[in-house]
């Protein structure tokens, strides 16, 4: 496959509209060298998205690996990169993930034991009782996690529920609105900017509305800096727990930087080798040349055939059309952190930032915030 062509201007629009949390110059230089002698399949893609992720570039690296799967549909690098989950011959994302279904699988398994009294009591409530098809079971091992309201008790139910079905995280949501301390808190908003189920993801975001009205309210607006899945998560989680306390924040992030890949094809003077030829008069052949071909224990030789045209000759060659890409970076409206801010506020002043600032100031030198 032919390498990426990208034209000087791209490579220095990749740095043209600089964020202060945006990557260093020398990392910029270094990213588009790399981008400049890429292959154009989906292992090339993948390999760049894994040296973004690794030197802080989460926007650059989701789009190589939605480029990947331009290359690949069944790339699973990147499908589990993007949060795509296989449910049979299918890829599937967050509106199919949490359709209910069986376990197919042993119970925890692959869990070593813990020494950890607490997490041994999860372990074992999950392992014997927790089947989805055994309501008796299911409803007595509920009760036994929501009984658990220990602060230590967060990290094993939020660790062993949530490697299970769509039914044990969401009942790890529910657990972990009574318990108290940062770390449910925590644990929550890691169920709502990471887990691929809708089910989940409302679960989690009912469970801090219980906890108290700022509950994961500051980590969900640094949430609305990160990468744009996580942006959209952040943003409509924070729209339905109704939080007045996130508004500045979602001003700020009503236009975000975003990577955008612009394709286009190029026409080279080279002939592609097919096309139209005609000749007008008389062609003569004869054995120009003999080039030998040598093989094991055996020579042949191999005659080069020329030709004498006499008369005219019209060849009309087809140009050789090369398809580029170039990845740029824009800043782009942000249609769920508007929605957010209009199911916070009521009011819709669109993406205009300075409107939302200026409505915002009013409310507060009047002392009218909610």
């Amino acid at each position: 496959m032919r390498p990426l062509c990208l034209s000087l201007a791209a490579v220095l629009a990749l740095g043209a509209v600089a964020r202060a949390d945006d990557p260093s110059a020398d990392l910029l230089k270094a990213y588009a060298e790399r981008l400049v002698q890429m292959e154009s399949t989906a292992g090339a893609h993948v390999g760049l998205a894994r040296w973004c992720d690794a030197n802080g570039m989460a926007d650059r690296a989701e789009t190589h690996y939605e480029e990947a799967l331009l290359f690949d549909a069944d790339c699973a690098d990147a499908r589990a990169a993007l949060g795509y989950v296989q449910r049979g011959d299918e890829w599937v994302l967050a509106a199919e993930a949490d359709r209910p279904r069986e376990l197919a699988i042993p119970y925890a398994t692959d869990l070593a034991p813990d020494p950890d009294p607490l997490a041994e009591e999860v372990l074992d409530v999950y392992r014997r009782l927790l089947t989805p098809s055994d309501p008796d079971g299911w409803s007595r091992g509920r009760d036994r996690i929501l009984a658990m309201r220990d602060r230590a008790a967060a990290t094993p139910i939020a660790r062993i529920l949530g490697g299970g079905a769509v039914e044990h995280r969401v009942l790890a949501c529910e657990a972990l609105a009574a318990i108290p301390g940062p770390e449910a808190e925590r644990l929550l908003v890691r169920f709502v900017l990471k887990d691929p189920a809708r089910a989940v993801f409302d679960a989690a975001v009912d469970a801090l509305r219980l906890r108290a009205p700022d509950a994961g309210i500051r980590q969900l607006t640094r949430a609305l800096a990160g990468t744009k899945r996580s942006r959209q998560r952040a943003a409509y989680a924070l729209g339905e727990m109704r939080s007045w306390q996130s508004v500045p924040a979602l001003i700020g992030r009503l236009k975000a930087p975003e990577m955008r890949v612009m394709q286009a094809p190029r026409s080279s003077s080279r002939s592609s080798g097919s096309g139209a030829y005609i000749a007008v008069g008389t062609v003569t052949t004869y054995v120009a040349d003999a080039e030998p071909v040598v093989a094991e224990a055996a020579v042949g030789w191999d005659p080069v055939i020329g030709s004498v045209v006499t008369g005219g000759v019209l060849s009309v060659g087809n140009p050789r059309v090369i398809g580029y890409r170039t990845i740029i970076k824009i800043i782009a409206p942000q249609p769920l952190v508007r929605e957010a801010l209009k199911k916070i506020t009521g009011q819709d002043f669109g993406f205009e930032e300075e409107e939302w600032r200026s409505w915002y100031g009013a409310l507060r030198r009047e002392d009218a915030l909610p």
